[in-house]
């Protein structure tokens, strides 16, 4: 489902619905997001949301990006930091 627009506020997630690196980490993203809602989720596999990863330079999902951090990987101690915004 494309999106409509990036909302700023919040942490941006790219990622492939069949990604295993993406399936690995998504209960802790989900249930992250579940209390904070600070997460927008993007799905890079539809056509049109493909623009985002020359849009905002995306070599590998999941990557996560909030204002001018960014975050790509699996690490969970690394996901956690940059979740909180340590």
């Amino acid at each position: 489902m494309p999106i409509k627009s990036i909302d700023k506020d919040k942490i941006q997630l790219f990622y492939r619905d069949d990604c295993p690196d993406c399936k690995k980490i998504f209960k802790q993203i989900y249930l992250h997001n579940l209390i904070k809602q600070d997460i927008q989720f993007i799905n890079l596999k539809p056509i049109n949301n493909r623009h985002y990863i020359d849009e905002y330079n995306i070599h590998t999902v999941p990557t996560f990006i909030y204002k001018n951090k960014a975050y790509a990987g699996t690490n969970t101690a690394h996901l956690n930091k940059f979740l909180t915004g340590e």
